[in-house]
């Protein structure tokens, strides 16, 4: 194991230069490696670092040090560096450009020390929805729009499938995908560094992952959670980005279904009543 110190003397190196959004340390424990550890830094400006070495000696004092720039232009290394220092330890630095980072997150594990602009976690989601073939890129504002259009387009024509045929139609029919819309705003939110709180995750949790509702008919009152959740999503969505989703066809599709599941919350009080005054 690395020790206590030569772990604190790379953090502070790291923590203490702004230019340096992440440090990053291998976890290699079953390769073969004549290297102690294997850090990777990405830096805004990795050519300082090749040019001043002022960084190593407030590591530790350095017994020999080997450094080599890539000259390869499909190359995502700005360069290597591979030290020995005195005190009998050794590793070796890779240092790569800002926007090389997701590269390395493809090709091992890795421990996290310093992640300034939530780099790792959102690279890691991205990667992982992709893995599963479920990932979409952020929408821009017209897309959102043309999205939104079509998820309340949808939500529409739910409404209308459920007062002809409310008996027939489950949460599981195939040609909707009113959940994965709110799968990818999940992912979205996620991406951006937005945090959920334990009752928005148990709720959404609750939403889509349902056990029951492969066999479960849909109802206006299930109808209205996605709908509140997805309204929700939605917001912050848009709050992180400062997009303007609204369009008056949007807003329209909004009203329709309003006036639906209010008729509808109207005609299942007056159900309700109706049996109190029987019993």
């Amino acid at each position: 194991m690395l020790l206590n110190q030569q772990l604190w003397s790379v953090y502070q190196m790291a923590s203490n230069r702004e230019s340096i959004r992440a440090l990053l340390l291998y976890d290699f424990e079953e390769e073969d490696t004549d290297l102690g550890y294997k850090f990777i830094v990405i830096c805004t400006d990795p050519a300082s670092f090749f040019i001043d070495l002022n960084w190593v000696n407030e590591i530790d004092p350095v017994g020999h040090i080997e450094k080599e720039r890539s000259f390869y232009q499909s190359s995502h290394i700005y360069f290597n560096c591979c030290i020995i220092f005195k005190t009998a330890w050794s590793s070796q630095f890779i240092f790569i450009k800002n926007d090389e980072k997701s590269y390395f997150f493809k090709q091992s594990k890795i421990i996290v020390f310093i992640d300034r602009d939530f780099l790792i976690k959102s690279e890691r989601i991205r990667i992982e929805a992709m893995n599963f073939g479920q990932w979409k890129e952020p929408p821009i504002e017209v897309e959102l729009r043309a999205l939104v259009s079509d998820f309340y387009e949808e939500i529409l024509q739910i409404c209308r499938l459920i007062k002809q045929q409310p008996f027939y139609f489950t949460l599981s029919s195939p040609e909707f995908c009113i959940e994965w819309t709110i799968v990818h705003f999940v992912q979205w939110l996620s991406y951006f560094g937005v945090c959920f709180s334990v009752d928005e995750l148990q709720d959404i949790n609750a939403l889509i992952n349902s056990p029951s509702k492969v066999t479960e008919v849909i109802s206006f009152k299930q109808l209205s959670k996605y709908i509140q959740l997805a309204t929700h999503l939605l917001e912050l969505y848009c709050d992180y980005t400062n997009y303007n989703y609204q369009t008056p066809q949007i807003v329209l599709l909004k009203e329709y279904i309003d006036i639906i599941l209010r008729q509808e919350n109207v005609r299942s009080e007056g159900y309700k009543m109706s049996l109190v005054r029987v019993n």
